[in-house]
């Protein structure tokens, strides 16, 4: 298997090692049974299985795939025989039903790994088709080894039925776990930025929606401080597209740094990034911090090799909300008074000279 996600990976495979224990042991278990039951026939195809099963160890984690099929081909084989030789009544047409999903999480596992389809579907048809075919015949035809216990008969059907349902719960567990790690990956690619860590655009602007959505409810503060690492372009050009990663993560690591319960920092696009401060005294606290950012980069080496570093620099413009205005034009006016400080010599912070307001 060639996963990109080791982590799942890794998963499948302990899960399969579990499933195959349990698989083996319950063949071991119907072995024994059989035997004392004096079915003959199952309990040479019990004897098979086990073999299976200990064979199928190796397989776990060269071909997932493969041994799922031959789980399933093992699983309708016991099924039809036990049916056949003992009878409806003690339920093993029923282990049809875990073939289903087993099916389907071959078909996601095969996919994952190589891309290929096994098609689930015609294959449940096909269990589906058995399983009226062995119910049609069981009902005209009475079993191989008649057996007259009727005790023994609700404890093997109760065991099954009991086998059957655990699977299904342990299946379901593991596939809904799967899928909220899967979601809860993808949310979180689709919210931060890869780079740096830092929330990207989409995020910031669910936070701006979840802000500004408190406006007709109240009073709301925010104030904004837009950022842009002074010559960017220059750097990639001359130290390599490399050196530049590491200048926006050298920057995203002091803005995590002044990040507080009310202020967060997100990477806009590009090399711009914001800082956004809610609540009492954010703009003075996000002009604040604005700042603190600018003198802690100038601090810092950007390594360009194991030998050779650089300084880079930031300059910054910061305002604060109107009440009404889309923020937009926040940002807008944001990035006027960042330009203000690219023209007029770069490396500084301008802020709005007004009062910020409560709106």
């Amino acid at each position: 298997m060639n996963f990109k996600n080791t982590t799942l990976a890794n998963f499948i495979s302990r899960f399969g090692f579990a499933v195959n224990v349990a698989l083996l042991t319950i063949h071991i278990s119907f072995l024994v049974m059989f035997a004392l039951l004096k079915v003959n026939i199952m309990v040479y195809m019990n004897i098979v299985s086990v073999i299976t099963y200990l064979s199928l160890f190796v397989m776990l984690n060269k071909n997932t795939t493969l041994y799922l099929i031959l789980v399933n081909i093992e699983i309708v084989i016991h099924m039809t025989l036990a049916t056949f030789c003992v009878g409806w009544d003690y339920g093993f047409q029923f282990y049809c039903l875990a073939n289903v999903p087993i099916a389907f999480y071959n078909d996601y596992l095969s996919q994952r790994s190589s891309g290929k389809r096994t098609y689930p579907v015609i294959f449940s048809m096909v269990i589906m088709v058995i399983f009226i075919t062995v119910r049609m015949i069981t009902f005209e035809i009475p079993p191989i080894y008649p057996l007259e216990h009727k005790t023994i008969c609700s404890i093997i059907f109760s065991a099954n039925i009991i086998v059957i349902f655990m699977f299904l719960i342990v299946y379901m567990t593991v596939y809904e776990n799967l899928t909220l790690d899967i979601e809860s990956k993808l949310k979180y690619n689709a919210e931060y930025d890869e780079l740096t860590g830092l929330a990207n655009r989409h995020r910031t602007n669910e936070v701006f929606k979840q802000i500004l959505g408190k406006a007709s409810k109240g009073k709301v503060q925010l104030a904004v401080a837009i950022l842009d690492i002074d010559n960017f372009k220059k750097v990639n050009d001359r130290y390599g597209h490399d050196t530049g990663d590491k200048a926006l993560q050298t920057l995203a690591d002091i803005l995590r740094s002044v990040e507080s319960r009310n202020d967060f920092a997100c990477r806009w696009g590009g090399e711009e990034f914001l800082i956004v401060g809610t609540d009492e005294d954010c703009f003075a606290r996000i002009s604040d911090k604005a700042e603190e950012v600018r003198t802690k980069l100038m601090n810092c080496d950007v390594p360009v090799d194991d030998e050779n570093a650089i300084r880079i620099s930031i300059s910054a413009g910061v305002t604060f909300y109107n009440g009404g205005e889309n923020i937009e034009h926040t940002i807008a006016r944001a990035d006027k008074f960042l330009y203000e400080a690219k023209s007029s010599g770069k490396n500084k912070v301008i802020t709005d000279n007004e009062t910020a307001r409560t709106v």
